[in-house]
């Protein structure tokens, strides 16, 4: 029924849902049970504030989804609290990826405490795959003393430490196990140096 205030229409047993609007705000409230929304179609939310959608438990917000220029933003309301990317797994529910805000945003990926920028956790053989099919694979590690990479070269079998200063290869490890520093001509030793070898 329309209640006596105009701004709001009351619905079920004991009024238990409203739908109100006061000219400033529009609200839906239910008193007990689920709110369901189900269409042939779509669902869109559209706000026009920066398209800020605020995530509530009691009222008190625990997080908001917004447009942040072009970018969509997820946004963890309470302090220190992560962001759960959670799923099931046969059953029993993991939690694939955590970003630990009280850690600075470290990402952690089968482990809920990331320990570093990247935490990778595993309860049997853990591995870190980059992978390329037209071009290098590598891990790069830089600082303010220098930049490295170790990586699979695109055109041979072969595994290289690369000195991003210099633009130069530094040490390579072939396929059949061989190791050059200073070099990367393929030699048939197990170990290939050009230089100077200095005895300590």
């Amino acid at each position: 029924h329309l209640d006596s205030d105009s701004s709001q229409l009351q619905f079920g047993d004991s009024n238990s849902m409203q739908i109100f609007h006061n000219g400033a705000k529009g609200e839906i409230n239910v008193a007990a049970g689920n709110f369901d929304v189900d269409s042939a179609g779509e669902i869109i939310l559209d706000a026009d504030t920066n398209g800020v959608i605020r995530l509530k438990d009691g009222g008190t917000e625990f997080g908001k989804i917004s447009q942040n220029s072009n970018n969509l933003r997820i946004y963890s309301s309470i302090s220190d609290g992560d962001i759960l990317l959670q799923g099931n797994d046969g059953g029993s529910t993991i939690t694939a990826v955590t970003i630990d805000m009280s850690e600075g945003g470290n990402l952690g990926v089968g482990t809920g405490s990331p320990q570093e920028k990247l935490h990778v956790y595993g309860t049997s053989h853990t591995r870190i795959e980059s992978e390329s099919t037209a071009g290098v694979a590598a891990f790069k590690a830089t600082n303010n003393q220098g930049s490295y990479a170790w990586y699979v070269k695109n055109d041979s079998d072969s595994f290289r430490l690369y000195d991003f200063t210099d633009s130069a290869d530094r040490i390579m490890i072939t396929g059949n196990g061989n190791v050059s520093i200073g070099t990367t001509d393929i030699a048939p030793q197990k170990l290939n140096v050009k230089g100077t070898i200095v005895h300590l």
